[in-house]
């Protein structure tokens, strides 16, 4: 009897363990995807900011982004940042 309910448990925990092993996988893909589509979008926000700050001037770009851009000034230079380290990488 005591066997039989140690089989039980063995069984139980095997199960759980591979549904875990799972969806532990399935949330890693979700995950990688997540990051590759993140840095995609990223890189071409960042181009957008860099082609207007190419067309502006660095000075203008900051007026530029102070009135007509709705993200903060520190986000628009990390994603122009990301964005020329990333063509410099390619």
């Amino acid at each position: 009897m005591v066997a039989v309910i140690v089989g039980q448990c063995r069984a139980f925990y095997t199960s759980r363990m591979s549904v875990t092993a799972e969806s532990i996988h399935h949330e890693h893909q979700a995950t990688v995807k997540a990051v590759r589509y993140a840095r995609a979008r990223a890189l071409h926000l960042g181009t957008l900011l860099l082609e207007v700050r190419q067309e502006l001037g660095a000075g203008e770009w900051e007026r530029w982004l102070a009135q007509e851009c709705p993200i903060p000034a520190s986000a628009a230079k990390r994603y122009a940042e990301v964005a020329e380290h990333l063509k410099q990488a390619a």
